[in-house]
């Protein structure tokens, strides 16, 4: 961005900022321990428990590709936004476990889901701290500078990359699980129950 920025005048450049992209043509999956999954609809549909971090309580904003399209549209014809950078993120925030609900629903099944603490993960993966943060993005300088606001909804951007997928199925959508997902799960499993047993009598 600053070396765009930094060159001639005779080359105007305005930078949009999507985070987590969704729509037709890419993968599911964020804010768990496989992130992008092309393998995310036949785990649900065999019932295996997704691993989010905290339990996916983590706040994300998804930007539909279609959205972000329409968005370099607008600034386009918005020539005040040359040189200047802005977030083009989805109309509203969930949390990564309403996401994988919302994909669940949309299968037709049940949402299994197993926490896995950020702290845990953040020490096997110190350079994906990204991920394991709230992501939340405002919208206003786009909508004041490009009268440009997000407008599809997480639920039909989802849908329509379901839709996609199971007409275009991408390598790997039928892969069994892994070994080591299956200790991974017992071991988020074990800690649950510790936890428990060590609140049990706090709470009696």
């Amino acid at each position: 961005e600053d070396i765009h920025f930094a060159s001639n005048d005779s080359l105007p450049v305005t930078v949009l900022r999507p985070p987590h992209i969704v729509g037709p043509g890419g993968l599911l999956g964020t804010g768990s321990l496989q992130g992008r999954d092309p393998a995310l609809p036949a785990r649900l549909r065999r019932g295996e428990p997704i691993v989010l971090l905290d339990g996916g309580a983590l706040l994300i904003q998804p930007a539909d590709k279609r959205d972000i399209a329409r968005a370099a549209l607008a600034v386009l014809s918005a020539p005040n936004t040359a040189g200047r950078a802005y977030n083009i993120a989805g109309p509203s925030a969930v949390t990564t476990r309403r996401y994988y609900e919302i994909v669940a629903k949309t299968l037709g099944v049940p949402l299994a889901v197993a926490s896995l603490p950020s702290d845990i993960y953040l020490k096997a993966f110190p350079n994906n701290a990204s991920f394991a943060r709230h992501r939340m993005y405002s919208l206003e300088a786009l909508a004041r500078d490009a009268s440009f606001r997000p407008a599809i909804p997480l639920e039909v951007s989802l849908r329509d990359t379901i839709a996609w997928l199971e007409a275009n199925p991408p390598p790997g959508a039928d892969a069994p699980p892994a070994a080591r997902d299956s200790e991974l799960l017992a071991a988020v499993a074990e800690g649950d129950r510790r936890a428990l047993d060590l609140l049990a009598p706090v709470a009696n």
